[in-house]
């Protein structure tokens, strides 16, 4: 049995607010926060580096949390790895729980950010349904692309 887990851990979760004021509640929430050192924050790219310093159940970590659009809101992943670059089981847990801590900072934070209504939900899939249509007949993608594309935009399953 090997004792050193070599792999990052990671959470991700779908929330309902844009990506801007998901980025301005992660970065003011995790800037407060006493568990955790925001090294760099990025808007253009929408990341947040962190770092955390060395405790009893680990030699430190180095935190990024990044977010992406969805269809119905934004995607919020956290990915923790450790400094040393070996991670022992100790360093599996608190790894796992700082990914834990951080999702509930920014989910608490967020309270305060008025969530993207489904009227502004359907506006948008909408729209990204009109300009998919507009690029299949001016001929820029093929009918499979088109399909499959749409059936991503609406949430349905790949038709394999």
């Amino acid at each position: 049995m090997n004792l050193i887990d070599h792999r990052p851990r990671e959470g991700e979760v779908q929330v309902n607010y844009t990506r801007d004021d998901v980025f301005k509640a992660a970065y003011n929430a995790l800037k407060e926060s006493q568990e955790f050192e925001v090294s760099n924050a990025n808007k253009v790219v929408y990341t947040i580096e962190l770092k955390v310093g060395m405790s009893w159940l680990s030699w430190g970590e180095n935190i990024v949390v990044s977010m992406h659009e969805g269809s119905t809101g934004t995607f919020i992943s956290v990915l923790s790895a450790p400094k040393t670059g070996t991670m022992g089981i100790l360093d599996s847990i608190k790894n796992r729980t700082n990914v834990s801590k951080i999702i509930n900072i920014i989910s608490e934070e967020l309270k305060k950010y008025k969530e993207i209504s489904s009227s502004n939900s359907n506006n948008k899939i909408a729209l990204e349904l009109k300009q998919l249509a507009e690029l299949k007949e001016s001929g820029l993608i093929r009918e499979d692309e088109f399909e499959q594309k749409r059936r991503q935009i609406l949430g349905l399953p790949d038709k394999n």
